[in-house]
């Protein structure tokens, strides 16, 4: 059966003040519908760089926070209060509704943090993507704990229970548990190199196979670590089974579709909706030319993508007509 193309239609079109590549990509607000958050990045003047509270519906704003640096990562508190923004050196807590800024913490945050997590009670863990440390900055109390990883970066961060976190590691390619109170570290399992990780209600792992490939430096000049990446998906089931499926498509990332039968395979330039049942893909989205995803929201059925223009950037949101 042939996979089904389907088609968008371009709902808004807006120009951005600054530049949103390098920073956090577009994210959905999880307690208002209609609100999206997008942090400007990468060739954006320091002293205008924002954190933006916008409209699905319109691409309109509704408010911003003056950060003067791109927003890395966020965490939402549980009340609905927060937010907690993690810029390269700081971490901010604005007011949801309002985005101001209730405090501003620098004391003692880890640097350049990609991932965060919290507990609710005044910690939060925060990892950077290629790093070999886990750190927990109580924001409460003004100090922070690091432990080292067994395995090098993160690509996948949750709260397990209390205050135990699961880290999904690339490198080797192992699943670890940090345990907060214990200031405890352990690898739970491996399975190899991957360069992506989702783990649904069930307890079934999704990796993204890839091969690491260390930095080379010579005299000064190199390159840097990077990931050579495959077209397969591997599950670890929850009752132990292993399978592995090659996609034949090009794939940066991997999402739970919202009712977890599916993974959105994303790429620069589109989305494929995998269905492990039945081991192929049934249906995928392909960008015009010169757009570049930023984000896909599933049950809105639309598509933020960017693109370049001269002298800026815009934000275009695309409505999905089949899905």
């Amino acid at each position: 059966m042939a996979r089904l193309k389907l088609r968008t239609e371009i709902l808004w079109r807006k120009r951005l003040e600054n530049g949103i590549f390098d920073a956090i990509a577009p994210t959905q607000d999880p307690f208002e519908a209609d609100v999206f958050y997008a942090a400007d990045g990468w060739g954006s003047s320091y002293a205008s760089m924002r954190l933006r509270r916008m409209s699905f519906a319109t691409g309109e704003e509704t408010a911003s926070a003056l950060l003067r640096n791109a927003v890395r990562c966020m965490h939402f508190s549980a009340d609905a209060q927060h937010i907690f923004a993690v810029t390269d050196n700081k971490i901010y807590r604005l007011h949801r509704g309002s985005l101001q800024i209730e405090e501003k913490y620098e004391k003692g945050v880890p640097k350049y943090s990609d991932f965060v997590a919290g507990d609710e009670q005044g910690t939060l863990v925060l990892l950077n993507r290629s790093g070999g440390s886990v750190a927990a900055f109580n924001y409460a109390q003004g100090g922070v704990s690091k432990k080292r990883l067994k395995d090098e970066g993160c690509r996948l961060l949750l709260r397990d229970s209390g205050e135990r976190y699961l880290i999904a590691s690339p490198v080797r390619g192992c699943v670890q548990r940090y345990d907060v109170a214990k200031g405890r570290v352990e690898i739970l399992f491996e399975v190899g190199t991957f360069d992506a990780a989702q783990l649904d209600n069930a307890g079934n792992w999704y990796f993204h196979p890839a091969v690491y490939i260390p930095a080379k430096i010579c005299d000064g000049h190199g390159e840097g670590a990077r990931m050579t990446l495959s077209g397969k998906i591997l599950m670890l089931g929850a009752d132990g089974a292993r399978k592995e499926w090659d996609t034949g498509v090009k794939f940066k990332q991997i999402r739970l579709s919202v009712d977890e039968r599916s993974l959105l395979l994303q790429s620069e330039n589109g989305v494929w909706s995998f269905l492990p049942s039945i081991g192929r893909i049934v249906s995928e989205i392909v960008l015009s030319k010169g757009e570049r995803l930023e984000a896909f929201f599933e049950q809105r059925n639309l598509i933020l993508c960017s693109v370049k223009e001269e002298g800026g950037q815009s934000l275009i949101a695309r409505r999905v007509l089949e899905f």
